[in-house]
């Protein structure tokens, strides 16, 4: 049921009104409660262009 998650999502969409690229509503009836293997790859990706790409010092820094 993906019901209340997505009106959780259409209640954010106003907020990222200017940025719509930073929020995505994936739907994979396959999965179940589980993250597919599409959602995870994506989530990478949005991670990849969005912070990575700011060459934010801290997320670059290595131990």
């Amino acid at each position: 049921m993906i019901q209340p998650t997505y009106e959780f999502y259409e209640k954010l969409k106003k907020e990222y009104a200017q940025q719509p690229s930073h929020l995505k509503f994936i739907v994979d009836t396959k999965a179940g409660h589980k993250v597919s293997r599409e959602a995870l790859l994506r989530t990478v990706a949005w991670f990849d262009g969005h912070l990575l790409k700011q060459q934010d010092p801290i997320l670059l820094k290595t131990t």
